[in-house]
């Protein structure tokens, strides 16, 4: 359980991040590789009258960046930066960390503006992942272990996992086995963002759960630098 009052935002969802002495969940976004067949029958299309005109407009309303990938865990929301990375404050110690890809979740409270658990909403497509963090017997090493599973039968999504808001068929992630060390903050396997995806759509969905969940009190933080804005219920 955590109180929304903890939950960190950017203004006009520019990713914000909170440093100190906690260990951290951390993962990078990445563009979904485009295959050469691919961008030749773009180039094509492109030489057509109009083609132009068209593909500008795709390229403004559906991006193919990995900035802006909504996600959450723990109580908290972020928005992956101009990297694609993307940083929690960890709150399990346990060695698996589920993914739930969707793109709508219901929060659960209990009182107040306190969140009990997320449910999966019904009729949203949805898929499930795990990573195990492994130790190799033979060489010592570590690893992650990235499996596909099925979505929670009751809904209900586990505390531990980190929910990415996004349709599935957007989001790619591989499976197997990725090396890795043992430390206290987590860095996830790669996940990657399909060239269509709508992150206009995560955004606005984010900010309409931000103020479904009470009034909201902003208190700017200024920094060497960045300027961020600390959202608090």
């Amino acid at each position: 359980m955590k109180h929304i009052n903890s939950l960190f935002i950017v203004a006009a969802l520019v990713p914000c991040y909170s440093f100190g002495a906690d260990n951290v969940i951390t993962l990078f976004f990445k563009p979904y590789p485009v295959e050469a067949q691919e961008a030749e029958r773009r180039q094509e299309k492109i030489k057509k009258p109009g083609k132009i005109a068209q593909y500008t407009m795709e390229a403004t309303f559906y991006q193919s960046g990995v900035a802006g990938v909504c996600a959450s865990y723990g109580g908290f929301f972020e928005v992956s930066d101009q990297s694609g990375q993307i940083i929690f404050p960890r709150k399990h110690s346990g060695p698996a960390v589920p993914i739930i890809v969707t793109d709508r979740a219901i929060p659960i409270i209990m009182f107040e503006q306190t969140v009990h658990h997320w449910e999966l909403e019904p009729g949203r497509s949805v898929q499930a992942f795990m990573y195990n963090l492994q130790k190799d017997d033979e060489s010592g090493l570590y690893f992650w272990n990235a499996t596909e599973r099925e979505a929670p039968k009751r809904g209900q999504i586990p505390v531990e996992s980190i929910i990415i808001f996004a349709k599935p068929k957007w989001v790619y992630i591989p499976l197997g086995i990725t090396p890795t060390s043992k430390e206290p903050n987590l860095v996830l396997p790669d996940i990657y963002i399909k060239k269509g995806i709508n992150l206009t759509k995560s955004a606005a969905y984010l900010l309409y759960l931000l103020h479904l969940l009470g009034p909201v009190h902003p208190v700017t933080r200024r920094s060497a630098n960045h300027l961020s804005t600390q959202v608090i219920y």
